[in-house]
């Protein structure tokens, strides 16, 4: 099993945010550094994402290049060529994701026998940022086939988990509802909220992202 995380410069609201910095590194570095605690991990970007492309060279990450707008074939692609029988997905806006959770949805993942597995999506307990989604893919081939829907191509995982009756989906929840807290990197305020974050870490070792 491996991580597929997307990542690329282009982004409405803050164009190159996976490239800026936090706390001396690049947002990406912080999300594969995170992700790489539990599993191993290919970045999938696109041809015109050349800081990522030359980020994941100088790191010696494996990477693939694919469609720009086309996030779901970019993920079939890669998964295929990687010959991946299931895909853990991460995005690269969310550089305080918990290693922790990801091994606990792994865990829930394999003990379920699940098609579709998120701790996100169709409820949400964890903080926005710190989620992820794990997929079999036979689930994202038959996505990757089936749809027609613009939207499916973009959100990669939505023809999946809007038919219960084709697949068997599971949602992790969380002991505590932490849905109000913000760890992802949409915009300008977020980006310097998460910065303020990593500063208390830097600052003060033992406090815990988990806290409120």
């Amino acid at each position: 099993m491996k991580a597929i995380i997307q990542a690329r410069m282009g982004s409405s609201r803050l164009p190159g945010k996976v490239m800026m910095d936090i706390a001396g590194k690049p947002l990406l570095a912080h999300v594969v550094e995170r992700v790489n605690e539990v599993v191993d991990l290919i970045v999938a970007t696109t041809e015109n994402s050349r800081e990522i492309i030359k980020f994941c060279r100088d790191n010696g990450i494996e990477y693939f290049i694919g469609s720009e707008n086309d996030v779901l074939d970019r993920y079939y692609q890669c998964a295929k060529k990687y010959e991946l029988d299931d895909v853990i997905r991460v995005t690269a806006d969310n550089p305080l994701i918990e290693p922790e959770m990801i091994r606990d949805l792994i865990r829930f993942y394999r003990e379920g026998h699940y098609d579709w597995v998120a701790n996100c999506r169709l409820k949400v307990t964890y903080p926005v940022g710190n989620d992820a989604e794990i997929f079999t893919f036979e689930a994202l081939e038959k996505a990757w086939c089936t749809t027609t829907d613009s939207y499916d191509s973009e959100c990669v995982t939505s023809f999946i988990y809007q038919h219960p009756e084709l697949f068997k989906l599971g949602v992790m929840e969380s002991k505590e509802d932490m849905s109000h807290l913000r760890w992802t990197v949409d915009t300008q305020e977020d980006l310097e909220r998460v910065r303020e974050i990593y500063e208390e870490l830097r600052v003060s070792p033992g406090i815990h992202t988990r806290a409120s």
